[in-house]
């Protein structure tokens, strides 16, 4: 099966984002503030980044109904 072009321009940003991982590999779960935000799947809305939120401490949950 042939990958799209979309698709392999993502798996390009994911590989260079995972790349720049560093101490951010190092998180646990639960997240570091124990909590979740439910979201609408709606994707201009960054709710981590209104709640002022850092990667790792927040589990952001998109809800697709």
């Amino acid at each position: 099966m042939k990958i799209t072009k979309n698709c392999d321009e993502v798996i390009a940003e994911n590989k260079k984002y995972s790349a720049t991982f560093g101490e951010k590999s190092k998180f646990g779960l639960p997240p570091s503030r124990n909590f979740a935000i439910l979201n609408c799947i709606v994707a201009r809305f960054d709710s981590a980044k209104y709640a002022e939120l850092a990667e790792g401490e927040a589990q952001v949950i998109r809800n697709p109904v």
